[in-house]
């Protein structure tokens, strides 16, 4: 297949996620494609801190391990713009792979055309998409609305550039930074997912995951994560207004059924081959 490079990132203090990465991407014949990323650490490292907050925004405050998490991304997109290369494929340290994995992922990247992002693995939520387009023996769908988790997407050098430039400053965690509509942005999702992240499935085949696969290794001491504690009661109210006014009333007066009738929908993406159920 294409050698698309692999950046996964992890952090040095979970050699048993470095392993069980390393595990899945020999068994896919990827291994030798791959390079780590050494991700950046709340809990021991300095990091750059570039929340920024405003009346059009989200999110009250950002955890630490958020923040860091963000700027792990950032590092292995520079990593990758340091190369040649034209397109990278990104991965967090927990991801189960489909066993058709490598094929699919081979389908993607040598049909797949004008675009700077694409969403590679699943998760339980339904997503804001547009119609089915056909890419080699499977499919894509823009994404036109948030998603959640970053576990694996795939960028070309102008998506990595791109995202760069947008998470210079930041005010969401990085799976919602990145998968969110905006001007210019390409962003599709495959259909169905490839792959998935183990702490959103308890078992692939019968077989039950590694106990630290299961969990979010950034979230499993609270004592580090300095919890800035409850947004105000106005930001809430401004946030619940926000989300009326510019998503549950449009969709309910007219962009869900013109998204239907153009053959997206607002809907759940199934995993390949439904090799793995979801906790929920």
């Amino acid at each position: 297949m294409s050698q698309v490079p692999i950046y996964f990132i992890n952090l040095d203090r979970s050699p048993d996620r470095a392993a069980f990465m390393q595990a899945g991407l020999k068994a896919q014949g990827l291994w030798g494609q791959s390079h780590r990323v050494n991700a950046i650490d709340a809990k021991a490292d300095d990091y750059r801190d570039a929340f920024y907050r405003n009346l059009a925004s989200r999110c009250w405050s950002l955890n630490p391990s958020l923040a860091a998490c963000t700027e792990s991304h950032r590092r292995a997109w520079s990593m990758f713009l340091e190369t040649d290369d034209e397109i990278a494929l990104f991965l967090e340290d927990d991801v189960v792979f489909a066993p058709r994995f490598a094929e699919t992922l081979q389908e993607i990247v040598q049909n797949a055309s004008e675009f700077e992002c694409i969403k590679i693995d699943g998760n339980p939520f339904r997503m804001r998409v547009g119609p089915p387009i056909a890419c080699g023996r499977t499919s894509l769908r823009a994404l036109l609305g948030v998603t959640f988790s970053s576990a694996a997407y795939l960028l070309t050098r102008q998506g990595a550039k791109r995202m760069l430039q947008d998470t210079e400053r930041y005010n969401l965690a990085i799976d919602l930074e990145k998968f969110r509509p905006r001007s210019g942005w390409r962003m599709f999702v495959s259909d169905p997912s490839i792959c998935v992240q183990g702490m959103l499935i308890n078992a692939v085949e019968g077989s039950e995951l590694p106990e630290e696969i299961l969990a979010s290794i950034r979230h499993d001491n609270a004592s580090w994560h300095d919890d800035p504690g409850p947004e105000p009661a106005w930001w809430t109210l401004k946030n619940k207004v926000q989300r009326q006014l510019t998503q549950k009333l449009p969709d309910a007066l007219w962009r869900k059924r013109r998204l239907v009738k153009s053959g997206g929908g607002i809907q759940k993406i199934p995993l390949q081959d439904s090799f793995a159920p979801f906790r929920w």
